[in-house]
């Protein structure tokens, strides 16, 4: 299944739903992290501010990062 028809499936679940989607979530964000990962931050112009600040401080600092999402009522968000 493509990354797109993964999201779009999980669009308009609620967030009760997040432990029965784990498979996939971790699907997502494995290629979401991959994509970011093989692009120099300066060509990351498609990526939102936050993520690029995210990236900048990983290179700055030399160390993985740990990071904590927030979700709202849907994982369309996550």
């Amino acid at each position: 299944m493509t990354l797109s028809r993964y999201v779009e499936d999980l669009k308009d679940k609620g967030g009760s739903e997040y432990n029965k989607e784990i498979r996939r979530i971790a699907d997502i964000k494995k290629k979401i992290t991959e994509w970011i990962n093989k692009k120099k931050l300066e060509e990351k112009e498609n990526i939102p501010a936050e993520v690029k600040s995210l990236v900048k401080l990983k290179e700055e600092l030399e160390e993985e990062l740990e990071i904590y999402l927030l979700c709202s009522d849907t994982l369309e968000n996550l």
